[in-house]
């Protein structure tokens, strides 16, 4: 809690991109066999509008745009299929009956974001694994790097019709989270490596910024009245900042999750105008994902660590609302997505226990759905997101 800011809600609240359908009849697909797509290569400070031609293991699909963006489809993101660090994920669109219309998998990858943009296209941020001989020079030292890329993809036929990317240390706490299209054409991205947010337009420039190195670290106004963990090295899991989101009053919410904190940003000064959570007060958040801010006094958000999900009052920091799932066969295990649908039900990303979920506001469950095939760990996919296209939402965001 900290100064409050008039009127918080989500820039694309009036489409509201964030409501999710659960479709259970889709589950067939998280057991489905999966492709892969021919990452593709740029320089470190990378700012590419190039098109893409797929591979063999990027077959064109047999559907048009439209079809694949159907209403009522289903988008749905897998960082990893068995556990982290298979860099096999993929993302995915299915029709209610839970046929793949459309798949994006890129090799040797986890996927993480996804949306459907305004150009009818998908905008997916992808970590992809590089060996040692193909990374930059000054990553070469180590054990391979990380290319990390938000690229926009034809639908159609997978080709790439922007991207922006990056190489970074290593894959680990370096990956891309989170990418979201702004109103203005611009793109905002979270950069957990770096320790950054920052804005890039078409043509690969960037036009905001904003350094946690720099606001939150020593003799910062941040450290002195909040405190934080130490950085312990120019390459080590600081801040991991794992989300951002465009606030109706034009700041920035940001998802800070080592800090266990969420923040809020404005562009215009680069100053912290407010705050949910405190650094290791675990009673409030632990290590969260994806905070949702339900108009302007309430945040909803996976607090991860506390395997939970949980409302909070931002004028307070008072918890409202808990569900931890206590009331089906398993609790919660490091959720890290919960997004509320229109009819007050809240769809949860159960990560650790390879399903999802659909609450209700009591606090019941109401539906449910879990994928596995013959007892296999590898066959397990780690869900980042899962949700529904519907004639009023055209941003669908996985993460």
């Amino acid at each position: 809690m900290g100064l409050r800011p008039s009127g918080t809600v989500r820039a694309s609240e009036s489409t509201d991109r964030r409501r999710r359908i659960l479709v259970l009849g889709a589950i067939v697909l998280l057991c489905a066999a999966f492709l892969a797509v021919q990452a593709v290569t740029a320089d470190p400070q990378a700012r590419t509008n190039s098109t893409f031609t797929p591979s063999q293991d990027a077959p064109r699909n047999d559907t048009s745009t439209d079809s694949i963006l159907a209403s009522g489809n289903t988008l749905l993101a897998v960082q990893t299929y068995g556990w982290f660090g298979n860099n096999n994920g993929k993302a995915l669109i299915t029709t209610p009956n839970g046929t793949t219309v459309w798949t994006y998998a890129p090799s040797n990858s986890s996927v993480f974001d996804a949306e459907v943009t305004d150009n009818q296209t998908v905008l997916v941020s992808v970590a992809t694994a590089v060996d040692t001989e193909n990374c930059p020079v000054r990553y070469q030292e180590g054990d391979g790097c990380v290319q990390n890329r938000v690229v926009e993809l034809n639908p159609e036929t997978n080709a790439v019709v922007w991207q922006y990317a990056w190489y970074d240390a290593f894959q680990t706490h370096h990956e891309v989270h989170d990418a979201d299209r702004l109103p203005n054409g611009e793109t905002a991205i979270i950069d957990m490596g770096n320790n950054r947010a920052f804005t890039v337009n078409s043509g690969g420039e960037i036009t905001w910024s904003w350094s946690a190195n720099k606001k939150l670290g020593p003799k910062s106004t941040f450290r002195e009245q909040y405190g934080g963990p130490e950085r312990t090295g120019a390459e080590s899991d600081w801040t991991h900042m794992n989300d951002i989101d465009l606030l109706q009053n034009g700041n920035y919410q940001l998802s800070i999750r080592n800090f266990d904190m969420v923040i809020e940003v404005d562009p215009r000064t680069n100053e912290i105008v407010d705050t949910v959570g405190r650094p290791g007060d675990t009673k409030i958040l632990n290590h969260q994902h994806n905070p949702q801010r339900l108009g302007s006094d309430t945040l909803l958000v996976a607090d991860s660590e506390n395997n939970r999900i949980v409302e909070i009052d931002t004028s307070t920091d008072t918890v409202t609302w808990i569900y931890d799932a206590s009331d089906t066969d398993r609790r919660l295990q490091w959720p890290r997505d919960a997004d509320r649908l229109p009819n007050g039900n809240t769809l949860i990303t159960d990560s650790r226990n390879f399903r999802l979920l659909r609450s209700t506001r009591r606090v019941k469950l109401s539906g449910g759905i879990r994928c596995e095939k013959n007892g296999e760990s590898s066959t397990k996919p780690i869900v980042w997101d899962y949700q529904r296209n519907q004639p009023t939402v055209r941003h669908i965001t996985a993460r």
